[in-house]
């Protein structure tokens, strides 16, 4: 048997990852197949293991999906630049940032104007790198992808520490 385990950052309703994964075996055993819908109808039973995953109150979960559909309409908008004829790029309108207010959305030009969320940001994309360099290492066809990123990350951290000293 497997040895389950939630991937970094997941923030768990359920504490054991090994229950989980279990149970998503057992589904697919059962179904040759996982789909959320089968994890849902699974999760209504209050006895399964998956049901305390699951805000069954449809106050609270219906404002939670809310909040997730403006996260998503939110990082959905993008700018379009045209640099040359046949280059088009597209820019997120809105970044993602931790701030003293608490978790925000600000403009590309702010986050780049403000060194301390510029940086966030930027060790932000080097650690989604990271993880995607664990789930696809097996793929020599990134290798070279994975090791440019790796070098462009010593080259930050290295101008950063130079840079910030006491940081």
């Amino acid at each position: 048997m497997p040895e389950y385990k939630y991937r970094e950052g997941y923030h768990a309703l359920i504490k054991s990852p090994q229950v989980v994964g279990e149970k998503l075996s057992e589904l697919f055993k059962a179904h040759g197949k996982v789909t959320p819908e089968l994890v849902i109808k699974d999760a209504e039973d209050k006895n399964s293991v998956l049901h305390g995953a699951f805000d069954w109150n449809d106050k609270s979960a219906a404002k939670q999906w809310r909040l997730h559909t403006a996260r998503h309409l939110i990082r959905s908008v993008v700018i379009e630049e045209q640099e040359a004829e046949e280059d088009i790029r597209y820019k997120p309108a809105f970044i993602h940032v931790n701030t003293d207010e608490g978790s925000q959305y600000q403009t590309l030009a702010s986050v780049m104007s403000d060194e301390d969320l510029k940086n966030q940001v930027l060790n932000r994309a080097f650690k989604e790198f990271e993880t995607l360099q664990k789930k696809y290492q097996e793929y020599e066809e990134l290798f070279k992808i994975f090791r440019q990123v790796g070098i462009a990350r010593r080259k930050y951290d290295k101008v950063n520490r130079e840079e910030r000293p006491g940081a």
